[in-house]
């Protein structure tokens, strides 16, 4: 075995020499492309996935981190000059479990768990320290509990008593948070951040705390400078809410008469939100109750001893009074205006490949029906000025699309981890296949060359081939009939020849093959 190995290294490098330079050239550099194509797709198939760890540490946390990394033989990378450190996705919810019992890491401040050790003869600003270091750190960890929020920052400002009452200061705080990616907070989350904090600390307000995020925009509204932006933003919020509320409802009565995605309402509310009081006063002059009433009665005694006796009545009237005092409420529905479009009927015409479908809009009736209905879901008023509109028009699209339509990112991203193994795993083996090609080609070469003498190349040699062929091989008939007529006896010929003389007959092979 080893000396054929040998003799097909030979005869493969005396054939590699005989080549023309542009074919050897090209050789060198398709095998260097070919095997320098499967490395780096190979390495960029299957690499590891890395994930943030954790990300804004500090330096103490970060080297503290690393060194138990380390000490576990866990890959890592680090970025943002080692604040944030990756390692493989696999790992990645199993090392925080394990820095997590290391108590690690510590960015977000200590807890009240700084009080758990006595520390003899600490002074009493040192404590007074250490409070607000806990406080911030709980409050911190508190706000960190949004899902919306990667990493959070909280500071205290919390003067010294006095005592007078025209030195005391107010408390404050600012909190500094940084969102996730793709993720943002509702104005009511920030307001509940702020309502937060301030009732953590005694005499602070929520106007006293300010929210901004990593990029320093601030996200607190301040209600005592700007009460007109925070009273508007209030206000379109709830007429989004009154619309999306009708909506809802006059869409699933038209889903349930046409089918979900044949029909389409939207609603516009106007609200009042100009809070009138009014006072109103009436008087019935046709119905006057009494007030008061008087009867004087007078009896005089005469000289013949008899008397008389006199009556008088006063009565007092007064009008009938109501008194009315009306505070309207703010939010009221001032005016709607809905618009409504449905589908209509489909008629088929024609047979066969002629087949089409004709859109036939409702009828006048049943459009009247879908807007008696309308009206009666939503509470139109036609007093107050309301309008609605409903048309039939042809919807592109009759049939609702399930949910297997819109595919979720995790579901790409699953797609995009074992899609670019698979292309990689097709690449590498069409290029084996290539490769593969190549070898039995070459293999095939040099097998003619295995087991045969050389014969020196060049102008002394070709002479000696050209008699030695003459000699051996048969002469060829002149006609195709001939020929075709001595085909098997030529055949047993060559074979004899090359039985009997194989030097001669790999000779001449080896010729035709350097001439070629």
């Amino acid at each position: 075995m080893p000396t054929d190995f040998r003799q097909i290294t030979s005869n493969f490098g005396v054939w590699f020499k005989r080549m023309p330079p542009e074919k050897r050239t090209g050789l060198l550099v398709s095998l260097g492309l070919t095997l320098a194509a499967i490395t780096a797709l190979s390495i960029w198939a299957f690499r590891p996935q890395y994930k943030t760890l954790y990300s804004d540490l500090s330096l103490e946390d970060s080297g503290q981190i690393i060194e138990i990394l380390q000490k576990d033989n866990i890959p890592y990378k680090l970025e943002q000059e080692g604040k944030r450190i990756l390692v493989p996705a696999d790992k990645v919810y199993q090392t925080r479990l394990k820095l997590a019992a290391a108590e690690l890491p510590r960015e977000h401040g200590a807890g009240w768990e700084i009080f758990d050790r006595t520390n003899l003869g600490v002074t009493d600003f040192v404590q007074k320290l250490n409070y607000r270091r806990a406080l911030e750190g709980e409050l911190a960890r508190t706000i960190l509990q949004l899902d919306q929020i990667d990493a959070v920052r909280v500071h205290l400002v919390i003067p010294e008593e006095s005592l007078f009452r025209e030195n005391k200061k107010s408390p404050a705080a600012s909190v500094t948070l940084r969102m996730k990616r793709g993720n943002r907070l509702q104005p009511s989350q920030v307001d509940g951040i702020a309502y937060l904090v301030s009732s953590a600390v005694e005499g602070m307000t929520p106007e006293n705390v300010t929210v901004l995020d990593s990029r320093g925009n601030v996200l607190s509204e301040r209600m005592e400078n700007d009460p007109l932006a925070r009273l508007s933003s209030s206000q379109l919020e709830l007429q989004q809410k009154v619309e999306a509320g009708l909506v809802a409802k006059g869409q699933a009565l038209l889903d349930k008469r046409f089918g979900p995605g044949r029909s389409a309402i939207q609603v516009t509310a106007r609200l009042e939100f100009t809070q009138k009081e009014q006072s109103r006063e009436t008087y019935d002059a046709d119905n006057p109750a009494v007030r008061s009433e008087e009867i004087t009665t007078n009896t005089s005694m005469g000289s013949d001893t008899s008397s008389s006796q006199s009556e008088s009545q006063i009565t007092n009237y007064e009008l009938n009074l109501t008194k009315e005092h009306t505070i309207n409420s703010i939010g009221d529905v001032k005016r709607l205006s809905i618009a409504v479009m449905v589908d209509g009927h489909y008629n088929t015409a024609g047979e066969g490949k002629n087949t089409k479908r004709e859109f036939a809009p409702l009828s006048p009736t049943e459009l009247s029906d879908v807007q008696q209905t309308i009206e009666a879901a939503l509470g139109y008023d036609q007093n107050r000025g309301d309008d609605i509109s409903v048309t039939s028009v042809p919807f592109q699209d009759n049939e609702l699309l399930d949910d297997s339509t819109f595919v979720g990112v995790e579901r790409w991203d699953v797609i995009f981890r074992y899609g670019q193994k698979v292309i990689t795993i097709a690449a590498i083996i069409l290029l084996l296949l290539m490769l593969r090609n190549f070898i039995r080609r070459a293999q095939s070469a040099v097998r003619m060359y295995a087991g045969r003498p050389m014969l020196p190349a060049g102008e002394e040699a070709a002479p000696q081939l050209a008699e030695a062929g003459a000699a051996a091989l048969p002469p060829m008939e002149a006609t195709a009939s001939a020929q075709a007529q001595d085909s098997r006896r030529t055949q047993e010929r060559i074979t004899r020849f090359v039985d009997e003389q194989p030097d001669v007959a790999a000779r001449l092979v080896r010729s035709w093959l350097v001439e070629g």
